[in-house]
């Protein structure tokens, strides 16, 4: 079982391509994610399970919680999840049971700077799914407990810093509190004036936040998660699913809008989509 569930929504427009590929080493559940456009990343861990995570590659641009993530830096989770990426990106992640891993990690997600064994933990990582896609197993593999010693040394840092700080918790919580607010009210035409009301804060926090967590403004951003939802729903969806009735249970209701709108963040119209996902369902 994934130690997290994850959903993503599609930051940037154009055809969002993504590979996960994951291998099972022992107690360690070890992911490689790429995708082409920026995205942001919310989830939910397993109980019971700390997860880390480094960058891929040095050209990747990341805010976890807000925070920029440089190459040399780890983040780490024992509860919630949440990446902001922007153009290609790539990066590992391990997940550990805990009874596995002696956790000094607090409740809320770190994120931890200049780990000193970043490098060599990245190319480990990397040489691992290299072997995995040859088809390479046995001698030369690392095992779980190289990997996890690998961990700890990344984790011999200079410096380590809680991402949320007091400003990022109240930029992320303002976030929070804004899309909760949106997708309890689809039906309802919500205003930059009616989400500083619900945070309690001003027009520029709110902009500032937004800006800060997920380096758009609010209303791009919240139709940006909307759009993903659609089409995350259309890209799954039953032989027989109104697109109209999709974009309406998103609080679309202007279906020329919806459509432009769409085009412009997917690179294909709603029903390309939908047509797709039925050309996949009959070749399986």
């Amino acid at each position: 079982m994934s130690p997290y569930t994850v959903f993503w929504t599609q930051l940037e427009p154009g055809t969002l391509c993504f590979e996960r590929r994951v291998i099972e080493l022992g107690p360690l559940r070890i992911g490689h994610r790429r995708y082409s456009l920026g995205c942001r990343g919310e989830g939910i861990l397993v109980p019971k399970t700390v997860l880390f995570g480094i960058l891929g590659d040095r050209r990747t641009t990341a805010r976890w919680f807000g925070e920029f993530v440089g190459p040399d830096d780890v983040v780490a989770t024992q509860s919630i999840v949440d990446v902001c990426t922007s153009g290609p990106s790539a990066f590992f992640t391990i997940g550990i049971d805990l009874e596995f891993a002696e956790s000094a990690l607090a409740d809320r997600p770190l994120l931890i700077r200049n780990g000193t064994g970043v490098h060599n933990l990245r190319q480990t990582l990397r040489n691992l799914f290299m072997r995995e896609a040859a088809g390479c197993s046995g001698l030369g593999a690392p095992a779980a407990d190289d990997v996890l010693r690998l961990v700890d040394a990344a984790l011999k840092v200079r410096t380590q810093a809680a991402p949320a700080s007091r400003t990022k918790h109240r930029h992320f919580s303002a976030v929070q509190m804004c899309q909760a607010y949106t997708l309890e009210h689809l039906e309802e035409n919500v205003t930059l004036g009616d989400l500083a009301k619900v945070c309690g804060v001003s027009l520029r926090s709110l902009f500032n936040a937004f800006e800060a967590v997920t380096g758009l403004s609010p209303m791009a951003y919240l139709r940006a998660q909307r759009l993903s939802r659609v089409h995350d729903v259309l890209s799954n969806a039953p032989r027989g699913t109104r697109i109209i009735d999709v974009a309406a249970d998103w609080g679309f209701w202007h279906m020329g809008h919806f459509a432009a709108t769409y085009v412009a963040m997917f690179g294909e119209t709603p029903s390309q989509t939908l047509k797709r996902r039925h050309r996949e369902s009959y070749s399986e």
